[in-house]
């Protein structure tokens, strides 16, 4: 499992640097750059073949991104649940006095 997920987070980094670099890099507007620059990355068949056709839904498919991405939820107190607490001993004291 651990290999298979070091895998994918390869192929998947691999396929984002390439699209941020066809996004910054001007000269990859000419079909010829771009074209080599895609067969001469490290990413899978597939992707490239993806890229090529220009065929982003597909391509956000394999990238499995959501398998990459945790998330860690962390639970504070509300504002609520304060003056709640505050509350409860000022009632108490009137209650017995």
């Amino acid at each position: 499992m651990i290999a298979t997920s070091n895998l994918l987070e390869k192929t998947t980094r691999n396929t984002l640097k390439l699209l941020e670099q066809m996004a910054a890099n001007a000269s990859l507007q000419d079909e010829n750059i771009l074209q080599a620059t895609i067969e001469k990355s490290e990413i899978s068949k597939q992707h490239k073949a993806l890229i090529i056709a220009q065929n982003s839904q597909e391509l956000a498919k394999t990238l499995q991104l959501d398998k990459l991405i945790t998330a860690v939820i962390i639970h504070s107190p509300d504002e609520d649940d304060d003056e709640q607490e505050e509350q409860q001993p000022e009632e108490n004291v009137h209650a017995l006095g």
